[in-house]
Protein backbone atom coordinates (compact mmCIF):
# COMPACT_ATOMS: atom_id res chain seq x y z
CA UNK A 1 0.00 0.00 0.00
CA UNK A 2 1.34 3.19 -0.65
CA UNK A 3 2.58 5.85 1.50
CA UNK A 4 -0.09 8.54 1.54
CA UNK A 5 0.48 11.95 0.27
CA UNK A 6 -0.32 13.68 3.33
CA UNK A 7 2.21 11.43 4.89
CA UNK A 8 4.71 11.61 2.00
CA UNK A 9 4.97 15.19 2.76
CA UNK A 10 5.40 14.85 6.58
CA UNK A 11 8.24 12.29 6.37
CA UNK A 12 10.07 15.34 3.33
CA UNK A 13 9.64 17.88 6.16
CA UNK A 14 10.76 15.59 9.19
CA UNK A 15 14.01 14.67 7.14
CA UNK A 16 14.53 18.36 5.68
CA UNK A 17 14.57 19.58 9.47
CA UNK A 18 16.88 16.68 10.85
CA UNK A 19 18.80 17.63 7.79
CA UNK A 20 19.07 21.02 8.91
CA UNK A 21 20.00 20.56 12.22
CA UNK A 22 23.03 18.64 11.88
CA UNK A 23 24.28 20.68 9.01
CA UNK A 24 24.68 22.90 12.23
CA UNK A 25 25.68 20.72 14.80
CA UNK A 26 27.70 17.81 14.89
CA UNK A 27 26.21 14.45 16.09
CA UNK A 28 29.00 13.69 18.68
CA UNK A 29 28.22 17.13 20.26
CA UNK A 30 24.18 16.61 20.21
CA UNK A 31 21.41 15.38 22.89
CA UNK A 32 18.72 13.66 20.94
CA UNK A 33 14.97 13.89 23.47
CA UNK A 34 12.54 10.94 22.63
CA UNK A 35 9.85 12.71 24.52
CA UNK A 36 6.46 11.03 25.65
CA UNK A 37 3.87 10.34 22.67
CA UNK A 38 0.85 9.08 24.91
CA UNK A 39 -0.73 5.56 23.51
CA UNK A 40 1.03 6.06 19.83
CA UNK A 41 4.65 4.51 20.67
CA UNK A 42 5.68 4.61 17.02
CA UNK A 43 5.43 8.31 16.46
CA UNK A 44 9.12 9.24 16.57
CA UNK A 45 9.85 6.57 13.86
CA UNK A 46 9.94 9.35 11.16
CA UNK A 47 12.22 11.22 12.99
CA UNK A 48 14.41 8.26 14.07
CA UNK A 49 14.52 6.92 10.76
CA UNK A 50 15.65 10.72 9.39
CA UNK A 51 18.80 10.70 12.36
CA UNK A 52 19.25 6.82 10.58
CA UNK A 53 21.43 4.09 12.55
CA UNK A 54 24.54 5.56 12.20
CA UNK A 55 24.02 9.03 13.13
CA UNK A 56 22.18 7.85 16.24
CA UNK A 57 24.99 5.65 17.40
CA UNK A 58 27.44 9.10 16.94
CA UNK A 59 25.63 11.22 18.99
CA UNK A 60 26.71 12.19 22.68
CA UNK A 61 23.53 11.39 24.18
CA UNK A 62 20.29 9.81 23.51
CA UNK A 63 17.06 10.43 26.47
CA UNK A 64 14.02 8.37 25.79
CA UNK A 65 10.92 8.57 27.86
CA UNK A 66 8.11 6.42 27.63
CA UNK A 67 6.54 5.26 23.97
CA UNK A 68 10.25 7.17 23.10
CA UNK A 69 11.80 4.00 24.66
CA UNK A 70 9.54 1.53 22.78
CA UNK A 71 10.30 3.63 19.60
CA UNK A 72 14.07 3.50 19.85
CA UNK A 73 14.53 -0.26 20.23
CA UNK A 74 12.05 -0.83 17.94
CA UNK A 75 13.03 1.13 14.94
CA UNK A 76 16.73 -0.90 15.83
CA UNK A 77 14.32 -4.16 14.97
CA UNK A 78 12.70 -2.80 12.18
CA UNK A 79 16.18 -1.65 10.41
CA UNK A 80 18.33 -4.57 10.97
CA UNK A 81 15.57 -7.04 10.05
CA UNK A 82 14.74 -8.62 13.96
CA UNK A 83 11.14 -8.95 13.55
CA UNK A 84 8.75 -11.83 13.03
CA UNK A 85 7.05 -10.89 9.79
CA UNK A 86 7.68 -9.10 6.91
CA UNK A 87 7.32 -5.23 7.64
CA UNK A 88 4.81 -5.29 5.02
CA UNK A 89 3.06 -8.10 6.69
CA UNK A 90 3.49 -5.47 10.21
CA UNK A 91 1.33 -2.57 8.66
CA UNK A 92 -1.50 -4.86 7.30
CA UNK A 93 -4.77 -4.95 9.40
CA UNK A 94 -4.37 -8.69 10.54
CA UNK A 95 -1.43 -7.55 12.83
CA UNK A 96 -3.24 -4.97 14.16
CA UNK A 97 -6.44 -7.42 15.02
CA UNK A 98 -3.73 -9.47 16.51
CA UNK A 99 -2.28 -6.94 19.05
CA UNK A 100 -6.09 -5.51 19.60
CA UNK A 101 -6.83 -9.74 20.45
CA UNK A 102 -3.73 -9.32 23.60
CA UNK A 103 -5.46 -6.44 25.11
CA UNK A 104 -9.47 -7.86 24.82
CA UNK A 105 -9.56 -11.69 24.37
CA UNK A 106 -13.47 -12.15 24.22
CA UNK A 107 -16.03 -9.63 23.33
CA UNK A 108 -17.00 -8.64 26.48
CA UNK A 109 -13.37 -7.47 26.54
CA UNK A 110 -14.08 -3.38 25.91
CA UNK A 111 -16.65 -3.95 28.50
CA UNK A 112 -14.36 -5.24 31.55
CA UNK A 113 -11.76 -2.57 30.75
CA UNK A 114 -14.11 0.21 30.88
CA UNK A 115 -15.16 -1.10 34.14
CA UNK A 116 -11.75 -1.99 35.61
CA UNK A 117 -10.81 1.77 34.48
CA UNK A 118 -14.00 3.27 36.21
CA UNK A 119 -13.46 1.11 39.21
CA UNK A 120 -10.37 0.23 39.64
CA UNK A 121 -8.72 2.72 38.13
CA UNK A 122 -6.52 0.61 35.61
CA UNK A 123 -7.97 -0.67 32.06
CA UNK A 124 -6.19 -3.60 32.14
CA UNK A 125 -4.81 -4.49 35.78
CA UNK A 126 -1.44 -6.45 34.03
CA UNK A 127 1.09 -5.72 31.43
CA UNK A 128 0.69 -8.86 29.96
CA UNK A 129 -0.92 -7.08 26.65
CA UNK A 130 2.19 -4.84 26.66
CA UNK A 131 4.92 -8.32 26.75
CA UNK A 132 2.62 -10.37 23.99
CA UNK A 133 2.50 -7.47 21.71
CA UNK A 134 6.38 -6.76 21.78
CA UNK A 135 7.05 -10.98 21.52
CA UNK A 136 4.34 -10.63 18.47
CA UNK A 137 6.01 -8.13 16.75
CA UNK A 138 10.17 -8.49 17.10
CA UNK A 139 12.18 -11.13 17.27
CA UNK A 140 13.33 -13.15 20.83
CA UNK A 141 16.92 -12.52 20.17
CA UNK A 142 16.35 -8.70 19.97
CA UNK A 143 14.00 -8.58 22.70
CA UNK A 144 16.42 -10.57 25.21
CA UNK A 145 19.33 -7.88 24.48
CA UNK A 146 20.57 -5.59 26.87
CA UNK A 147 21.24 -1.79 27.26
CA UNK A 148 24.92 -3.06 26.67
CA UNK A 149 24.35 -4.65 23.50
CA UNK A 150 23.04 -1.07 22.71
CA UNK A 151 25.33 2.84 22.20
CA UNK A 152 26.56 3.38 25.45
CA UNK A 153 24.83 6.61 24.92
CA UNK A 154 21.37 5.55 25.98
CA UNK A 155 19.18 6.50 28.87
CA UNK A 156 15.97 5.24 29.46
CA UNK A 157 13.87 6.89 32.42
CA UNK A 158 11.34 4.80 34.58
CA UNK A 159 9.36 5.82 37.18
CA UNK A 160 9.54 4.60 40.44
CA UNK A 161 7.24 4.43 42.78
CA UNK A 162 7.86 6.93 45.76
CA UNK A 163 10.31 8.93 43.90
CA UNK A 164 9.18 12.28 41.86
CA UNK A 165 11.44 12.42 39.69
CA UNK A 166 12.55 9.26 36.75
CA UNK A 167 14.64 6.86 37.56
CA UNK A 168 17.54 6.99 34.86
CA UNK A 169 18.56 3.82 33.40
CA UNK A 170 21.44 3.68 31.68
CA UNK A 171 24.48 0.71 30.43
CA UNK A 172 26.98 3.24 32.18
CA UNK A 173 25.69 3.43 35.49
CA UNK A 174 24.63 1.28 37.85
CA UNK A 175 21.04 2.50 38.62
CA UNK A 176 19.36 0.71 41.30
CA UNK A 177 18.07 -2.79 41.79
CA UNK A 178 14.81 -4.50 39.77
CA UNK A 179 12.20 -6.09 42.15
CA UNK A 180 14.16 -9.65 41.24
CA UNK A 181 17.73 -8.13 42.70
CA UNK A 182 18.61 -7.33 39.63
CA UNK A 183 20.39 -3.98 38.51
CA UNK A 184 17.92 -1.94 36.13
CA UNK A 185 20.42 -1.77 33.21
CA UNK A 186 20.55 -6.02 33.36
CA UNK A 187 17.32 -6.33 32.35
CA UNK A 188 16.24 -7.31 29.25
CA UNK A 189 14.19 -5.21 26.13
CA UNK A 190 11.48 -6.57 26.33
CA UNK A 191 11.54 -6.00 30.13
CA UNK A 192 12.80 -2.49 29.36
CA UNK A 193 10.19 -1.68 27.46
CA UNK A 194 7.63 -2.75 29.19
CA UNK A 195 8.57 -1.16 32.07
CA UNK A 196 8.53 2.31 30.12
CA UNK A 197 5.44 1.96 29.21
CA UNK A 198 3.30 0.43 31.61
CA UNK A 199 0.52 4.01 31.98
CA UNK A 200 -0.40 3.45 35.49
CA UNK A 201 -4.40 3.75 34.33
CA UNK A 202 -3.69 1.35 31.85
CA UNK A 203 -1.73 -1.43 32.14
CA UNK A 204 -0.89 -0.72 36.05
CA UNK A 205 -1.62 -2.94 38.70
CA UNK A 206 -5.26 -3.17 40.68
CA UNK A 207 -3.41 -2.41 43.87
CA UNK A 208 -0.88 -0.13 42.54
CA UNK A 209 1.98 -2.22 43.46
CA UNK A 210 3.94 -1.57 40.30
CA UNK A 211 7.31 -0.45 41.15
CA UNK A 212 8.19 1.16 38.06
CA UNK A 213 6.63 2.64 35.16
CA UNK A 214 5.61 5.14 32.53
CA UNK A 215 8.37 8.35 33.74
CA UNK A 216 5.82 10.67 32.60
CA UNK A 217 3.22 10.20 35.22
CA UNK A 218 6.01 11.35 37.95
CA UNK A 219 5.64 14.34 39.13
CA UNK A 220 8.98 15.50 38.02
CA UNK A 221 8.79 14.21 34.89
CA UNK A 222 8.71 17.75 32.94
CA UNK A 223 11.50 18.99 35.21
CA UNK A 224 13.75 16.31 33.89
CA UNK A 225 12.83 17.53 31.08
CA UNK A 226 13.77 21.22 31.08
CA UNK A 227 17.03 20.37 32.79
CA UNK A 228 17.74 17.97 29.59
CA UNK A 229 17.39 20.84 27.34
CA UNK A 230 19.13 23.57 29.29
CA UNK A 231 22.16 21.46 28.48
CA UNK A 232 24.93 23.70 26.85
CA UNK A 233 25.33 21.31 23.96
CA UNK A 234 23.00 20.80 20.62
CA UNK A 235 19.66 19.25 21.90
CA UNK A 236 17.09 17.39 19.33
CA UNK A 237 13.52 16.83 20.63
CA UNK A 238 11.00 14.72 18.81
CA UNK A 239 8.15 15.97 20.67
CA UNK A 240 4.05 15.38 20.39
CA UNK A 241 4.01 19.13 21.02
CA UNK A 242 4.58 22.50 18.95
CA UNK A 243 7.52 22.38 17.16
CA UNK A 244 9.92 25.33 17.61
CA UNK A 245 14.14 26.06 17.31
CA UNK A 246 15.48 28.44 20.44
CA UNK A 247 19.03 28.70 19.95
CA UNK A 248 20.65 25.38 19.99
CA UNK A 249 17.18 23.94 20.72
CA UNK A 250 15.09 22.39 18.15
CA UNK A 251 11.39 20.92 18.98
CA UNK A 252 9.87 18.50 15.88
CA UNK A 253 6.66 17.82 16.40
CA UNK A 254 6.47 13.73 15.29
CA UNK A 255 2.68 14.12 15.02
CA UNK A 256 2.56 16.65 12.19
CA UNK A 257 -0.40 18.46 13.27
CA UNK A 258 -1.51 20.38 16.40
CA UNK A 259 -4.32 18.23 17.94
CA UNK A 260 -2.21 16.22 19.69
CA UNK A 261 -4.39 15.90 23.22
CA UNK A 262 -7.46 15.24 20.96
CA UNK A 263 -5.49 12.34 19.01
CA UNK A 264 -4.17 10.13 21.83
CA UNK A 265 -7.99 11.00 23.52
CA UNK A 266 -9.05 8.97 20.19
CA UNK A 267 -6.31 6.19 20.55
CA UNK A 268 -6.75 5.54 24.05
CA UNK A 269 -10.60 5.13 23.21
CA UNK A 270 -9.64 3.28 20.19
CA UNK A 271 -7.28 0.78 22.65
CA UNK A 272 -10.13 0.21 25.37
CA UNK A 273 -13.02 -0.19 23.02
CA UNK A 274 -11.19 -2.47 20.68
CA UNK A 275 -11.93 -0.37 17.76
CA UNK A 276 -8.95 -0.67 14.94
CA UNK A 277 -6.53 1.94 14.74
CA UNK A 278 -4.13 2.15 11.38
CA UNK A 279 -1.63 4.68 12.73
CA UNK A 280 0.63 2.29 14.13
CA UNK A 281 0.88 0.82 10.39
CA UNK A 282 1.18 4.07 8.87
CA UNK A 283 3.88 5.16 10.82
CA UNK A 284 6.06 1.94 10.09
CA UNK A 285 4.67 1.86 6.63
CA UNK A 286 6.10 5.71 6.30
CA UNK A 287 9.43 4.91 7.56
CA UNK A 288 10.63 2.18 6.44
CA UNK A 289 8.52 1.32 3.41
Amino acid sequence: MPVSPKRASFKRHIQAEVDSFFARHEPRETCLVLDSTGPAATKHYLVLAAIGLERLRQLREIHAFSGGAFAYFGYHALSQGKTNYPLTALVEGHSEAAVRRFHHPSRLSPVRALSRLLLNKTAFGTTAPLINTLDFIFAPEHLDKRLSDFPSNLTIYLGAKGQQLPVAVSARTSSGPAADGRQLHDLTVRELVTLATTVPFVYGARDRSNEFFDAAFTPGYRRTLRALVRQEYPVLVSTPWRPDTRGRITYLNCYGHDHQKLRMSIDFARLLLNLPNRDWGEDIEAAFL
